[in-house]
């Protein structure tokens, strides 16, 4: 089932169609969620040092997904890399979850508490969700192309240039940007 914000759910098939309580449901779907990431999902080439030079730079770095906030934590913490990030909002943090513009609302009041403005901020993000998540938030977004998106091609209306094949490219996009700026 996919829900309205473009993220996989069996809550709705586990209630409506099998008749499961709610509150069971979600903690079906929770268990699978956590289930299907500590052991299955590694980090792709590039992230830890990308990762190191945004903080080397005191780059503010933030998590947007639509995960909920158990496997997401899970998932992080196998990874080692939940305290990288100044917060890490999930699906069950905001009452409107990607793609709409208001998942931005928790990190966007983070950053201007440190005076940072939404024209200066990039979404980094590899699924079609992504890109109409940081679209709707008329936020800078650059898609890179991997994982199960690795053969994404987004709409022909995205400048190549926010098109990246892999998290290694992030660094060099950034000094092009920055350079041409």
């Amino acid at each position: 089932y996919q829900t309205g914000h473009g993220s996989f759910t069996w809550i709705p098939c586990l209630t409506e169609e099998f008749g499961v309580e709610p509150a069971l449901a979600k903690r079906i779907h929770d268990a699978w969620e956590v289930s299907c990431t500590a052991e299955t999902t590694p980090l792709f080439d590039g992230v830890l040092e990308t990762l190191d030079w945004l903080h080397e730079r005191d780059v503010l770095t933030f998590i947007l997904t639509a995960r909920f906030r158990e496997s997401t934590m899970v998932l992080l913490r196998s990874l080692e890399i939940h305290e990288r990030f100044v917060e890490i909002v999930t699906h069950d943090d905001v009452e409107n979850p990607k793609p709409h513009a208001d998942a931005f609302v928790p990190i966007l009041n983070r950053l201007r508490e440190h005076g940072i403005a939404e024209s200066e901020c990039l979404f980094v993000g590899d699924t079609p969700t992504d890109l109409l998540t940081g679209r709707s938030a008329g936020i800078r977004t650059v898609i890179v192309r991997s994982g199960d998106f690795s053969h994404f091609e987004p709409h022909h209306d995205l400048v190549d240039d926010h098109v990246i094949a892999s998290v290694k490219e992030l660094r060099e996009w950034l000094h092009l940007k920055a350079a041409a700026a």
